[in-house]
């Protein structure tokens, strides 16, 4: 067989499906691109596998459409043009490998980041927050308590910064009355920590996971006095150093969509003083299952202290 029909068999269909790989990798989240990610991100350095790789298959492209427009006498300018190409691909993937910005377009962390709702006003990546520290001092007449609040969080979510949070990440959640308070209010009002997660596709919800304190560590309002339409699923005990503990589990219906809260709830000694903790989860009733697994780790690395 001839040498160029030969390579042009091979080498168009190897970069096509090099090309293939690295858009799947790039723009998509399918199990396949996930492995992928994982396998490039511990094996091929950054710039290789998010610039040089893509080039290098436009290369090989290259040279079979040339060799193949040789081959079948295509017009000189238009063998001229892609001759041009290959030279242009292979400086343009040696240049990039020099320490310059990677290019938002084929930068996989920064497309992520869009895919997941995590880039800032200014287009720029929300980093993760692994183990936010958030310390806050509360007042409630004459008591002043100041509390440090920490959590570890999965790579799908983000903590707020509760002294400047970042408007796309501030949670949607409808004012309820809560124990310290008889007008209603925001939970946020009375926050030590919050985290979002990826926003729903379908409707733009993130979860949110809220922790709030009650100073006088009354006995938890029910849920149905405090959020309308509540319907109580399920309430059980859980297990963490405390007598006084309540899981409950339920939906509420908001502006036409349905969502499913978690929250627990338990008092602590905090400088000779018991207060009441509650930790909400909130998520769209069709998405809590793609949360569900993660809560018992957020809430059992939770520590609150003075």
């Amino acid at each position: 067989m001839d040498s160029n029909i030969l390579f042009t068999a091979l080498g168009l269909p190897f970069g096509c499906l090099g090309l293939y790989v690295w858009y799947v990798e790039t723009y998509t989240d399918t199990p396949l691109a996930q492995f992928w990610r994982a396998y490039s991100k511990a094996n091929v350095p950054r710039r290789v596998n998010e610039i040089a790789m893509p080039l290098w298959m436009l290369c090989m492209i290259s040279g079979s459409l040339l060799l193949f427009s040789i081959k079948i006498a295509l017009p000189q300018h238009i063998q001229s043009v892609i001759a041009g190409s290959f030279p242009f691909f292979l400086i343009l993937s040696i240049v990039f490998l020099l320490p310059i910005p990677i290019p938002h377009l084929v930068d996989q962390q920064w497309q992520w980041h869009k895919r997941q709702g995590f880039l800032d006003e200014n287009r720029q990546i929300i980093a993760p927050t692994p183990n936010q520290v958030n310390t806050l001092t509360f007042t409630f007449g004459d008591i002043s308590m100041s509390l440090t609040a920490t959590m570890e969080l999965p790579d799908t979510w983000r903590a707020l910064s509760l002294t400047n949070p970042k408007a796309v990440l501030t949670p949607q959640i409808p004012p309820i009355v809560n124990a310290t308070s008889a007008h209603p209010r925001s939970p946020l009002d009375d926050a030590l920590f919050v985290a979002v997660g990826i926003p729903e596709k379908t409707t733009g919800f993130r979860p949110n996971f809220i922790v709030t304190i009650d100073l006088m560590g009354e006995s938890p309002i029910p849920l149905d006095r405090i959020i309308p339409g509540w319907m109580t699923i399920e309430q059980t005990r859980f297990p963490i150093p405390s007598d006084d503990t309540l899981m409950t589990t339920g939906l509420y219906v908001d502006e036409g969509l349905s969502y499913t809260a978690i929250q627990w709830t338990w008092t602590q000694a905090v400088s000779n003083r018991t207060v009441r903790l509650y930790a909400t989860a909130t998520a769209t009733t069709t998405s809590i299952n793609s949360i569900a697994d993660q809560l018992p780790r957020m809430l059992e690395t939770l520590q609150v202290t003075p």
